[in-house]
């Protein structure tokens, strides 16, 4: 995933949850997540949303769960 097809993801992801994601951290996350689509961070992220029973924005590790229910990891 490129930068700008994360940060259009992220976009609508935290004005959902009305959350700043810092300078510092869209890189982190950036980083972490290179090696997924944008349609699969979107699906996580909608998943997220659906499943998640705190309404606060998450910590990654809640995200990479979604993802690890839907994508298998590249052996």
């Amino acid at each position: 995933m490129v930068k700008e097809e994360f940060e259009k993801e992220m976009e609508w992801f935290v004005s959902y949850y009305g959350f700043d994601l810092t300078k510092h951290m869209a890189p982190v996350w950036l980083e972490l997540l290179k090696n997924y689509t944008a349609e699969q961070l979107h699906r996580a992220l909608m998943q997220h949303i659906r499943d998640d029973e705190q309404p606060f924005f998450p910590a990654f590790g809640k995200i990479n769960q979604q993802l690890s229910k839907f994508v298998r990891p590249i052996q």
